[in-house]
C-alpha cells in the first residue's frame, strides 16, 4: 500500500488531485492509494477516480472524512471507496452532492460517531459493485434531515452496524436502500 500525504486546501483541489492522481496512474506497483487528510469543500467540485485501486480517506479520529456544504460536489470513484477513523464519514448540507461509487467492490464506512449524515437539500448517494457498509461506533448509521435524500445501491449486501438507530429521517428527508439486494441492520 502506497500512502501520500496529501494537505487539501480548497482553491488548490483540483490542482492537487489532478497532480497527484496523473502520477499514479503512471505506476504499476501500488494497491491502494490513502488521503491522510479529510476531504472539505463549500463549493465547486472535487472529482477523484481511482479505477482498479482502492481509495482510502483516514481522517485519523479527529474529523469528518468527506464535509461537503453549499454548492460543493464530490464525486469518488475506485475499485473500493474506504472511509476510515472518521468522525462521521460524510457530513453533506446546504445544496451538496456526493457520489461515492465503489466500481467492482464496496464502499465501506466506519465512524464515532453517526457514519452518514445529511441536512438542508443535500444528496448524498452511495453505489457499490458489492456491499455498502456503514459502521458506527457510538451513533446512528444514516440521518437525514430536513429535504436531504441519501440513496444506498449495492449490487449484493447493504449492511448497516450502529450503537443507536440504523436510520433516522426527519422532515422530509428521504433515504432509499430500494438499490440493495439485501439489507441487514445490525
Amino acid at each position: 500500500m502506497r500512502k501520500l500525504p496529501i494537505r487539501v486546501h480548497y482553491f488548490r483541489v483540483l490542482v492537487s488531485f489532478t497532480f497527484f492522481l496523473s502520477f499514479l496512474s503512471c505506476d504499476n506497483d501500488f494497491e491502494s492509494f490513502v488521503l491522510e487528510d479529510p476531504i472539505f469543500c463549500d463549493s465547486g467540485t472535487v472529482d477523484i477516480s481511482e479505477a482498479g485501486a482502492n481509495l482510502i480517506i483516514n481522517a485519523g479520529n479527529e474529523g469528518d472524512c468527506i464535509r461537503a456544504e453549499g454548492t460543493c460536489t464530490v464525486t469518488v470513484t475506485a475499485e473500493d471507496v474506504i472511509l476510515n477513523g472518521c468522525m462521521k464519514c460524510i457530513d453533506a448540507s446546504d445544496e451538496a452532492e456526493v457520489v461515492l461509487s465503489g466500481e467492482f467492490e464496496d464502499v465501506r464506512c466506519t465512524s464515532i460517531e453517526d457514519g452518514i449524515r445529511a441536512s438542508g437539500d443535500a444528496v448524498i448517494t452511495l453505489v457499490a459493485g458489492d456491499d455498502v457498509v456503514i459502521s458506527s461506533g457510538q451513533g446512528n448509521g444514516i440521518v437525514a434531515e430536513d429535504a436531504s435524500i441519501v440513496e444506498l445501491i449495492a449490487a449484493d449486501k447493504c449492511r448497516i452496524e450502529a450503537a443507536g438507530n440504523a436510520i433516522i429521517e426527519s422532515d422530509t428527508a428521504q433515504v432509499d436502500t430500494s438499490g440493495c439486494e439485501e439489507l441487514i441492520i445490525e
